[in-house]
């Protein structure tokens, strides 16, 4: 029975790390049998799959995707962006076509128009009170997005209910992301160019690419190089400023001489009947002729558009360069390449330089989350041994928690619910919840024996689970019930989570109270009993 409630929670074998710096008795002995290619080929997927349990499902299917969010009215945010090289008054036409369809619904309370850049105008719905709770924000969410693809020029996303919707193409940072801090920019620039060549090794990685700055503090701009081909131009006899010269008789504007026009003198230039009818297609397709010959432009050189306009950016007084790259695969295999590169650039880093893997503000507030679930199962700990004066007896008590937490892990798993604030709050309280209905049983059966001492021990615990599983249950129903409405209905930020979360793990802490709670009880009170005697 104990085995199955171990293998039920899950044993974390899928969080070992793929090997262990050092050159103790303890890492060589790891990196030989964990970290062995055997291990991580054959037994690894294996060794997961079995002993992993629910916690395994919960943090690789439900935690990697979570996030948080916070309690707001129903709200549609639209977001609209123009593509590089346009004005903040393109987007203003295109964000007052938008809201020109928006005016045509009543049910609408307001919208708010932000524009703060070609690249970043807002539109924020807010519906009327009525119309809140209901189908008509999912209608217009649809609508909005018909809308928007159908207003050219700008990219659009579309959220704030049911599926989101975006065409915007992504220029920004990729899933994987390195940050680079020293105080000699160009070497710090080297070092991110040496990552860059080790990750594209890799052929899960795809796009790297080198920010001044955090990727989304940096100004994504393009421009078309041109790279020619020294090879065909010597065996032409040509050079590059004749090539030029013959484009610039196609596209290029050039200065002729000044006249004087009613007083004023003016400034004439020379304009191609193709300057503003040239493309990129007519670059490489039609003929050019440079120093008395015809050539496709394609033979002489390629065109390429590149990211351009690399910000220099500092913090405390260091240079900061942020290598970003796509990572194609599950987000655990992305997080052992992460960690090899990391520990491979380290290794070649001189004093005063630093890389890192930025953590995002959700895995920190994780991170305090849980030592402040272990911090509420110690406490329990402590309050029971004082309540029970015992050692023992607590451990059966705190056996109900873990199998009450795979409750939770399985409802948010085999619902594909976003785990949020909510479901913190949820762990919290099943902490509480679930050793009440042990703590009955146990006052109980402890006061018979201390008033019966030479009945049968079972007996009495027969009859102490007899007198209070009814109480037990209606307090765990009820509590169900009380949760139901969270349920129901809209799905409301933190209360949700909260409420899908504690029925889960009450429903299994039901199973526990039946099953699990005897066996360890009868195995603290068999090793209790052979301490007292020894007495």
């Amino acid at each position: 029975m104990l085995l199955i409630l171990i293998l039920g929670f899950g044993i974390p074998v899928h969080l070992l790390p793929r090997e262990v710096p050092g050159e103790s008795l303890a890492s060589r002995l790891y990196n030989q049998t964990i970290g062995s290619p055997f291990y991580q080929q054959n037994i690894k997927g294996i060794a997961e799959n079995v002993l992993g349990g629910t916690l395994r499902l919960f943090s690789q299917y439900v935690f990697d995707g979570a996030f948080f969010t916070d309690p707001e009215r129903t709200t549609i945010h639209i977001r609209g962006m123009m593509p590089d090289g346009s004005t903040i008054h393109q987007l203003n036409d295109a964000v007052v076509k938008m809201e020109n369809f928006l005016r045509g619904f009543g049910q609408i309370e307001q919208f708010q128009t932000r524009i703060v850049s070609p690249r970043n105008g807002t539109v924020t719905v807010f519906f009327r009170p009525e119309y809140e709770i209901g189908a008509f924000p999912f209608v217009l969410q649809n609508q909005i997005i018909q809308k928007a693809l159908h207003v050219g020029g700008a990219e659009w996303s579309v959220m704030g209910v049911g599926q989101g919707f975006s065409n915007v193409l992504r220029r920004g940072w990729g899933s994987m992301l390195f940050r680079f801090e020293g105080y000699n920019y160009d070497q710090l620039y080297q070092f991110a160019e040496t990552l860059k060549t080790w990750a594209l090794e890799n052929p899960r990685v795809r796009t790297p690419r080198i920010f001044g700055a955090d990727p989304w503090a940096s100004i994504l701009r393009n421009e078309f190089f041109m790279e020619f081909d020294e090879n065909v131009l010597a065996l032409h006899n040509l050079s590059i400023p004749q090539v030029f010269q013959g484009l610039q008789e196609r596209i290029m504007k050039v200065p002729a001489a000044n006249i004087f026009y009613n007083y004023r003198q003016i400034q004439l230039s020379l304009i191609p009947h193709e300057y503003r009818e040239y493309t990129l297609w007519d670059l490489a397709h039609k003929p050019l002729q440079v120093a008395g010959a015809q050539f496709t432009p394609n033979e002489l050189l390629q065109v390429e558009k590149r990211a351009t306009g690399k910000d220099i950016f500092k913090h405390n007084q260091q240079y900061r360069i942020s290598l970003s790259m796509d990572f194609v695969g599950p987000h655990h295999l992305q997080e052992r390449v992460s960690e090899n590169l990391l520990e491979s650039i380290q290794q070649i880093l001189p004093m005063g330089y630093n890389v890192s893997l930025p953590q995002w503000r959700w895995e920190e507030e994780a991170k305090q989350n849980y030592l402040l679930i272990l911090l509420v199962v110690v406490i329990i700990f402590f309050i029971c041994a004082i309540l029970l004066e015992s050692l023992l007896q607590p451990l059966a008590i705190l056996s109900l928690i873990p199998a009450s937490f795979a409750g939770l892990f399985l409802t948010f798993y085999l619902f594909d619910l976003n785990f949020d604030q909510g479901g913190w709050a949820a762990f919290i309280l099943l902490s509480g919840l679930s050793v009440n209905a042990g703590l009955f049983i146990l006052s109980d059966f402890n006061r018979y024996r201390r008033t019966h001492p030479h009945r049968n021990p079972l007996l009495l615990y027969m009859k102490a689970f007899q007198h209070k599983i009814f109480p037990v249950m209606l307090t765990i129903v009820s509590s169900i019930i009380g949760l139901v409405p969270f349920i129901i209905g809209e799905r409301e930020v933190f209360w949700f989570a909260f409420a899908a979360g504690t029925i889960g793990g009450l429903i299994f802490s039901i199973l526990a109270v039946w099953v699990f709670f005897p066996v360890f009880l009868a195995i603290g009170n068999k090793k209790g009993g052979k301490t007292k005697k020894g007495h």
